[in-house]
């Protein structure tokens, strides 16, 4: 089990959002505008003239354009940045063909130095990478405003490689450096004569690089280093810097990522760094936040400044200064972007320790920040007004609730840039009126610009030239669509009759509403329009509503389906989920619950099913036509189910937006295939006729420029170009109105044979909505109530699946309505679904669903509990800390405040402690590290003193049984102490080890204690090819401390082809067995650090079928 992502060590703290503020006196960046896009890697000195930085700056790192850049500070502002050297190493005219010789690499890592009453020093490196610099020199004699030609280093010498030298006795002055070539090493190169010459010291014993130099009272110099060991490096000289110790950790953390340090004169070393532990198993981490700690000792560190905490990396490679009037001035790279400057008052820096790796605070509140890290966001946006002398538009209704963590550091240099980093955490974002107004809006991630959304169907269209390869793609959309929406295998179909009202006789049509059961007490309604006399077999058409007030009522549906009808056609127009009668189940909030997307597919299979197996339909002229939201769904139905021949969806096919509603996006579909929009999902209709209805007042206004031109080269693979139609109205807006109706009648009549006259909606008659009704208010007594029924009989109706697949929609024959016994069953199903729900209220799930603070990537921090409860978890597996070089693990929880805290927390969400964990064993040696047996005792005394009943103990890499049988003695002496220490605080340790089911019977008969059990992980069985059910089975219910749902990082779980939790929970079910469902990996590979997104989706699956289904409770 490894982590993802970053974890920022900073404690939520109720304090005010200047503490960790103080002492700033400056705050700004270099420049706004630059000759460049890219910059990086900042140095600055103090010269008799004022302050001078240089950083490296280009089309990006690496890129032979990047040169060196130097600012200035002259009367209180920097100056424009100005080139002060490239990377060219050779320029000139080739005699023979008169052609310009170039060669140029890349500048890297400039370090300025000020000769205390000589000139001020440029220290760079020139190459194509890291592994080829060469070291530079050029001096100024004007305090940086002139340079001179560059110097080239010795070979083999590259001078300071990011931080400034340090000036010793004897005019030693001192670089500290590194090399990545062989290795990650640390040396220093020492020169006493202004750089004639030079002295190599090094390297140090350990691995790390880029060190800065700490000077003590005694004489002992000290330097920080960068590492890839999730800790910042430490070595100490006391000779003068001659000779060094091995580097070793300290307790700061380390991101991968640069440092700087500086001795004040006051004695303090302060440190500049981003206070970032990598994930367990990785040496990288974000490079946010920028923190600044001091220490008198270079041992224990107090926390002093947080320079920047946004999200948004990265904020790095800091140089520190001290200059003679005491100040402190630090500069750095902010986003890769600008360089930001801070002047720092050291004398009002506060310090609270650092204790254990954990940036402290006063007093712990949820991560959530509801301590006064937070601020109202109306407070917050009107303090934008004042700042910046701009108005913002803000409704109250937006307002409401809102609140912006960490509001205080927000703000920037400009209001778009501070207006980005407030609002888009709440996912809100605000358009820009002008330069002085702006107004609020919730972020739209449904709907991108115009032209991100035609270069994503440009990137799409790409994929395939012919017929033969969209054929390919095509196929493989329709496959994941199934899977997105959990249609495939298609749910189990009650196979009722609908119920049926009396028919209405209007002029040349009639009217009969309809109510059919497409889950086990679930309807949908509608109406059916047919010809009011018609001979033969009739077209059907299928008219789902969209999201316009007065739902299927209105008059513009009744016109067209009534008009249809008088064309000779059966039209029905049926509610969207949680709209019309379907409110009499549910709220109409639950339109915008992703599952809705899925409800609507289905219902309009269902209704298919139904209307072909009238023996007036005529199978081969189907179609389907919504607009809006039915639009979305007229797509969909037509992209799924090949017994639709003709569609037309009107108000809806956009590159740019992917529909507004969860009911049209909630669900993944827009995933499959590694990525998908709302017009190659309309493609997939070719060869069969199309029709898309535009305007210019919705999101369609760009069809005939954009999205028609794809369609028809889609079409044109088939030959079929003139079967894909589009009518644009430019001047009319997001409505059915009368000429779109008018388009849809005269293409379904040239594709189904209609007759033209006919086209007449003064005949038709509108009607109240009552009598539209299908249940005239009244639901049938099987009929199911709200959305957690729903998730429920929805699980049910898959277990019970009884039909294949929509396989590419081969459908040559219109479904029948089910026999008797197949209606006997459902209604059973429906039966017993209710009465659990019932008995289920009140009553303590059988199965439990718990999380893991190390994967939601805040590992022993309070947040970890609210996050798990936001995601719907049960209860939670926090983690015993880092265990690494320690006797035994950095374990916060053995702090009697730290612990209450998480006691108290706990207790007030009603979130489960379920276990503690010892991941730090999966990179350690249980069976050989000496101490190994304490750090489960000191883990088993906090399970004691928190109540926790389990305890989870990986064997890890180094103790896997396979592949070191020789280890099994060893393991199992260990694992009997720790049996008797389990026993004797009466608390459970589950293992995870590498053996089969049989093999792990027999080491825990080996054991001899009954609480020693397995950790049992679905993926250790699945990735060695073993039946995890099977092995369940064989090592039984007592046997099992708790299951791990997971599988390696690649989908989700329940689109995992892998893993089938429906099968583990009969398994388990069978066994008998009840207790803890730990979710731990299965992230989605390509977004694996969307902690909310992966996690809340399998917390979603998993407990929609152990704790939503018939046998949860029993």
């Amino acid at each position: 089990m490894t982590k993802m992502g970053w974890i920022f060590l900073l404690l939520p703290v109720a304090l005010h959002a200047q503490t960790w503020k103080k002492g700033i006196v400056k705050d700004e960046f270099i420049f706004t505008s630059a000759p460049f896009p890219s910059c990086h890697a900042a140095t600055i000195a103090a010269t008799p003239a004022g302050l001078v930085t240089a950083w490296f700056g280009g089309k990006n790192e690496g890129a032979p354009d990047v040169c060196i850049w130097v600012s200035r500070m002259v009367g209180g502002q920097w100056t424009a940045p100005a080139r002060a050297a490239d990377g060219i190493q050779h320029d000139s005219t080739n005699p023979s063909t008169g052609r310009r010789d170039t060669l140029r690499y890349a500048c890297w890592n400039p370090v300025l130095y000020q000769i205390p009453g000589g000139q001020l020093l440029l220290f760079y490196k020139v190459g194509p990478k890291v592994a080829a610099w060469k070291g530079f020199l050029k001096t100024s004699s004007d305090n940086g405003v002139t340079w001179s030609s560059a110097i080239a280093l010795p070979d083999g010498f590259l001078g300071p490689i990011k931080n400034k030298p340090v000036l010793l006795d004897g005019g030693r002055l001192l670089c500290p450096s590194s090399t990545e070539k062989d290795g990650w090493k640390v040396h220093f190169e020492e020169t006493d004569d202004g750089g004639r010459t030079w002295r190599m010291i090094g390297p140090l014993e350990g691995k790390a690089i880029q060190p800065s130099i700490l000077r003590y009272p005694d004489g002992r110099l000290q330097v920080l280093c960068r590492s890839q060991q999730r800790a910042i490096m430490e070595s100490w000289s006391t000779d003068g810097g001659r000779t060094w110790s091995a580097l070793t950790p300290t307790d700061l953390p380390n991101n991968n990522s640069g440092t700087d340090a500086v001795t004040l004169k006051d004695g303090r070393q302060l440190l500049v760094y981003n206070h970032v532990l990598p994930p367990e198993g990785q040496t990288k981490g974000d490079r946010t936040p920028l923190n600044v700690a001091v220490s008198r000792d270079g041992r224990q560190w107090n926390a002093s400044l947080v320079l920047e905490d946004s999200k948004i990396s990265q904020y790095s490679y800091p140089s520190v200064i001290q200059t003679p009037d005491g100040m402190v001035h630090i500069v750095y790279t902010w986003r890769r972007q600008r360089i930001k400057y801070v002047e720092v008052d050291p004398a009002k820096l506060e310090e609270k320790p650092i204790a254990g790796g954990i940036w402290p605070g006063i007093t712990v509140a949820s991560e959530s920040s509801d301590g006064d890290y937070t601020r109202p966001l109306k407070d917050v946006l009107q303090d934008v007004e004042t700042r910046y002398h701009v108005r913002i538009k803000m409704p109250d209704s937006m307002m409401t609730g809102k609140v912006v963590p960490f509001a205080f550091w927000r703000f920037r240099a400009s209001a778009d840039q501070t207006l980005d980093d407030i609002l888009t955490p709440l996912d809100m974002k605000v358009n820009k009126i002008n330069d002085s107004t702006y107004k609020l809006k919730d972020y739209e991630y449904y709907r991108w610009s115009v032209a991100d959304g035609q270069a994503y169907l440009d990137e799409l269209s790409a994929r395939y030239n012919d017929r033969a390869s969209w054929e390919t793609r095509k196929a493989q959309l329709r496959t994941d669509l199934y899977k997105a929406l959990r249609l495939s295998p298609l749910p189990h179909s009650p196979g009722k009759p609908p119920i049926l009202t009396a028919v209405r006789h209007k002029d040349g049509y009639t009217v009969q509403n309809i109510a059919l059961e497409t889950l086990p007490g679930l309807y949908v309604c509608g109406s059916i329009y047919r010809p009011g006399r018609a001979a033969g077999k009739l077209p059907v058409i299928l008219c789902p509503d969209g999201h316009w007030d007065g739902g299927r009522y209105r008059p513009d549906c009744q016109y067209r389906c009534a008009t249809l009808a008088r064309l000779g056609c059966i039209a029905v127009s049926y509610d969207l989920f949680a709209w019309g009668e379907s409110q009499l189940q549910f709220r109409y909030e639950d339109h915008r619950r992703s599952l809705a997307q899925t409800i609507q597919v289905l219902n309009s299979i269902r209704l298919l099913d139904y209307l072909l197996s009238l023996k007036e339909a005529d199978t081969a002229r189907v179609g389907i036509c919504g607009g809006s939201g039915g639009g979305s769904l007229t797509t969909m139905v037509t992209a799924l189910d090949d017994r639709i021949r003709v569609a037309a969806p009107v108000a809806s096919v956009s590159c740019y937006m992917f529909g507004g509603c969860p009911c049209e996006s909630g669900m993944p579909v827009y995933e499959s295939a590694g990525g998908t929009d709302v017009p190659e999902i309309a493609a997939m209709a070719a060869p069969r006729p199309l029709l898309v209805v535009s305007d210019g007042g919705d999101w369609t206004d760009h069809v005939p420029r954009i999205e028609y031109p794809y369609l028809q080269k889609v079409y044109g693979y088939f030959g079929a170009e003139g079967d894909v139609h589009d009518v644009h109205l430019p001047h009319e807006v997001h409505d059915f109105g009368i000429n779109k109706r008018e388009a849809v009648y005269y293409f379904f009549s040239k594709y189904f044979h209609l007759d033209t006259t006919k086209i007449d909606e003064h005949k038709v008659t509108i009607e109240p909505e009552a009598a539209m009704y299908a249940l005239g208010g009244q639901l049938p007594a099987d009929a199911i109530h709200g959305f957690d029924s729903l998730t429920a009989v929805f699980e049910h109706a898959h277990a019970l699946v009884s039909e294949p697949a929509f396989d590419a929609m081969a459908v040559t024959a219109p479904a029948r309505p089910a026999g008797r016994a197949a209606r006997a069953r459902a209604s059973l199903l429906a039966a017993h679904a209710k009465a659990a729900l019932l008995a289920a209220e009140g009553a303590p799930p059988r199965y439990r669903v718990a999380l893991i603070d190390l994967m939601l990537l805040k590992r022993q921090k309070l947040g970890a509990l609210d996050l798990a409860k936001r995601l719907d978890a049960d209860g939670i597996e926090v983690d015993m800390g880092g265990l690494g070089t320690r006797e035994t693990f950095d374990n916060q929880l053995a702090i009697d405040s730290i612990r209450n805290q998480y006691l108290s927390k706990s207790k007030a969400l009603n979130l489960e402690i379920c276990s503690l964990a010892m991941t730090g064993f999966y990179a350690q040696s249980f069976p050989t590290r000496p101490t190994a047996v304490k750090a489960v005792g000191d883990c088993i005394a906090t399970m004691r003193q928190m109540g926790v009943h389990t305890g989870f103990l990986p064997l890890g890499v180094e103790g896997d049984l396979k592949k070191h049988p020789e280890l099994r003695p060893a393991i199992v002496e260990r694992l009997k102490a720790v049996g008797q220490m389990a026993k004797d605080s009466g608390v459970v340790i589950g293992i995870e080890t590498s053996l089969n089911a049989k093999q792990a019977i027999r080491l825990l008969k080996d054991i001899g204690s009954p609480n020693i059990k397995i950790c049992f992980n679905l993926a250790d069985p699945i990735q060695q090819g073993e039946d995890p059910y099977k092995e369940l089975e064989t090592l039984g219910k007592n046997r099992i401390s708790e299951i791990h749902c997971s599988n390696k990082d690649s989908v989700w779980l329940q689109y995992d082809p892998q893993v089938d939790l429906h099968q583990l929970k009969k398994t388990l079910d069978r066994m008998g067995w009840s207790g803890w469902l730990v979710i731990e990996r299965s992230r989605d590979a390509k977004d694996p650090h969307n902690v909310k997104k992966n996690y809340g989706a399998n917390v979603a699956y998993v407990k929609s079928i152990f704790q939503n289904s018939v046998y949860a409770h029993l």
